[in-house]
């Protein structure tokens, strides 16, 4: 056993599944709790999800300024939000998934679908006056939140 101290364990900054190849540490004493920001298995009592957030400064959706004008400019407050449910993701990116989850969300009233590419900016205004924006799992700007 390499883990001589109690630890709190964080993972992030990856598309990797966590704890995927290393559950066997959950059930290590020293490991007090795991964040993961893709966890691999539910309802572990170590096992806590926490969201991607954002995204490094080298991709386009990892522009600080771009995401403060965003909070200043494009975020309404909750209750002058006028979507209740924003869609805009890449069905081919896991069409098992996707596609149920995008044929669910075309049932709703009040639902903004987006089928074509739109700039990260326009993205940031439309989520900025959504309740809710459905972000079925895999990757891309749209999981991460503001």
């Amino acid at each position: 056993n390499s883990i001589h101290k109690p630890v709190l364990l964080i993972t992030h900054n990856t598309d990797a599944f966590a704890p995927n190849n290393y559950q066997t540490y959950l059930s290590n004493p020293k490991i007090l709790i795991w964040y993961a920001s893709n966890p691999s298995i539910q309802n572990h009592a170590k096992l806590s999800p926490i969201p991607i957030g954002i995204a490094n400064m080298r991709w386009p959706h990892g522009n600080l300024d771009k995401l403060t004008n965003a909070m200043k400019n494009h975020r309404k407050p909750w209750s002058q939000r006028t979507t209740l449910l924003y869609v805009n993701f890449n069905v081919g990116t896991n069409i098992a998934e996707r596609v149920k989850a995008f044929s669910q969300a075309s049932t709703i009233e009040n639902v903004k679908i987006i089928k074509n590419g739109i700039t990260f900016e326009t993205y940031l205004q439309h989520a900025g006056n959504a309740k809710f924006i459905l972000s079925p799992l895999i990757y891309g700007y749209e999981e991460f939140r503001f």
